[in-house]
């Protein structure tokens, strides 16, 4: 997380985990980013209710549960996402959710780990995209997007 996370938080983003499980990435933002609105999306009932759980001390912090094409918190500035659990029709109507309700913010940005539904935002034209290699040795740490609105989409 901390070669994802680099270089990509701004002082004023709202973090949004898509797919957030039981909270890995949550707890690392509360850890490295402290004191910024974060946010946790689960589309499992039970995860999202042991997250909201073990995270409810936190004023800071929330859990959503639902799908996230529905549920996109509307001031959310960094969404964080891992390829693996998504299937080219809910990446399709996250990208077009996003590019629907907040057209031209630029301040808006996806970073996507093994993104391999990529096209599906190159095909919208409404993002600049930059592809990083992670690095990582022995073992690499894969590829990630950082895909961000542009202010003409």
């Amino acid at each position: 997380l901390d070669r994802i996370f680099e270089g990509q938080i701004r002082p004023d983003d709202v973090l949004v985990d898509v797919g957030c499980g039981v909270g890995r990435v949550l707890n690392w933002w509360l850890a490295n980013a402290p004191g910024q609105r974060i946010i946790g999306v689960e589309f499992d009932a039970d995860a999202a209710a042991a997250a909201r759980k073990r995270l409810s001390k936190h004023s800071n912090v929330s859990v959503l549960t639902g799908d996230a094409s529905e549920v996109i918190p509307e001031d959310g500035k960094l969404f964080f996402l891992f390829n693996s659990f998504f299937g080219l029709n809910t990446w399709q109507a996250f990208c077009d959710r996003l590019v629907e309700t907040r057209r031209g913010d630029t301040r808006l940005r996806v970073l996507c780990h093994n993104c391999v539904q990529l096209d599906v935002f190159r095909a919208s034209g409404a993002w600049d995209i930059e592809v990083i290699e992670l690095g990582g040795d022995p073992v690499p740490f894969g590829r990630m997007a950082v895909i961000q609105m542009r202010a003409n989409a």
